[in-house]
């Protein structure tokens, strides 16, 4: 059964990562998974609050958007932080 181009595409990939030594994404660790879910979610939860942001008029509504905003990017700079740590460890 003939293969289309798609099929040969991911191969071609998942070829690619092997020979690069890098984990394919099912092999990575169960920390990294949830590691990556959480920066997803914060991610989605900055595009909600800059999309709030712009259509705000209530002064303390902004003002409470903000304060959340600045939360989120706390966060993905944590998150972010514990990807680089455990870069660097043996």
């Amino acid at each position: 059964m003939a293969r289309g181009w798609d099929s040969k595409s991911v191969e071609a990939q998942i070829e690619a990562s092997a020979a690069d030594g890098s984990p394919a994404p099912d092999e990575a660790l169960p920390a990294e998974r949830e590691r990556q879910a959480r920066r997803v979610h914060a991610q989605l939860c900055r595009a909600r609050i800059l999309q709030d942001l712009d259509v705000a008029q209530e002064p303390r509504y902004r003002a409470m958007l903000e304060r959340a905003l600045r939360d989120i990017e706390a966060q993905l700079t944590a998150i972010d932080g514990e990807a680089t740590a455990r870069q660097g460890r043996p």
